[in-house]
């Protein structure tokens, strides 16, 4: 990966936006994840989840790729909110038994950060 910009910087591509790295990060913490949940609970929880991360970094690169802001925005609100289907994902997955709560915590601290970042995003396009 490239080097992240600094705010004031335009992306010249959407490797290059924090957000989508971030976004990109919180999906590889959420294999080991999916991989500790039993064979029933991965069908279920563990593929809404990959789905749902998947999600956010796709929507933040197709997003990039549009002409204007106001399409942007609209990708990075669809974003958004399979971020938080994520951490609802996430709140399922700690009320799991033999689910490993340090995995948990690492996936739920990277949500944040992504999170972080695409509000940052959002509101740097919004002004």
């Amino acid at each position: 990966m490239r080097e992240p910009l600094r705010s004031h910087e335009p992306a010249a591509s959407y490797h290059e936006l924090r957000a989508w790295q971030q976004a990109i990060r919180l999906t590889e913490t959420l294999g080991p994840l999916t991989a500790a949940l039993h064979r029933s609970e991965r069908r279920a929880l563990g593929d809404q989840l990959m789905r749902a991360a998947t999600s956010v970094h796709a929507n933040t690169a197709e997003g990039s790729g549009r002409a204007g802001r106001r399409d942007m925005l609209r990708f990075l609100t669809i974003a958004w909110s399979s971020l938080l289907e994520v951490e609802s994902h996430l709140v399922e997955a700690a009320s799991i038994p033999r689910c490993p709560r340090a995995l948990v915590s690492d996936a739920r601290a990277e949500a944040r950060r992504a999170g972080i970042l695409l509000a940052a995003l959002r509101r740097s396009l919004s002004t």
